[in-house]
């Protein structure tokens, strides 16, 4: 069965979102795990680690949907890590906000900065090595 091309570039985007929320969700376990560390009640893990997991998943998503109409065919490494950038800042604002509202340690924002530029990047290592074996299309420059 044959797709129209808008529908293939639309497919495309699909499987980009869904590798970019793959890559999160295998990278998110690790703050998951030292999540106790700064939780002040351990009731609070379960629904924080859950909330987590579901908000790191679904920014992936929209980071790989992102990412391969950002880069289209352009090997500029600056939009690559301008694209990673802009993501994990306003995911590291948003952490932010919660400290300036909560009173959290400084270092936990720092972590989360971390961490979100790390989650980011391994996004876009994953999304970069399916688009170079085939398994995901570059997103192809309008006529």
């Amino acid at each position: 069965m044959m797709l129209e091309p808008r529908q293939q570039e639309r497919l495309q985007s699909l499987k980009a979102g869904l590798f970019g929320a793959g890559a999160i969700a295998l990278f998110i376990p690790l703050p998951l795990i030292l999540a106790p560390l700064w939780l002040p009640s351990p009731s609070l893990v379960s629904v924080s680690s859950l909330f987590h997991g579901v908000a790191a998943t679904s920014a992936g998503f929209l980071f790989g949907v992102t990412y391969r109409y950002t880069v289209r065919q352009d090997p500029n490494p600056q939009l690559k890590s301008g694209t990673v950038g802009a993501f994990a800042f306003v995911r590291g604002l948003a952490i932010a906000e919660h400290w300036l509202a909560d009173r959290w340690h400084p270092w936990v924002v720092a972590i989360g900065f971390a961490e979100s530029i790390g989650m980011f990047a391994i996004a876009a290592l994953v999304l970069e090595l399916a688009m170079q074996q085939g398994w995901l299309e570059r997103c192809q420059t309008p006529e």
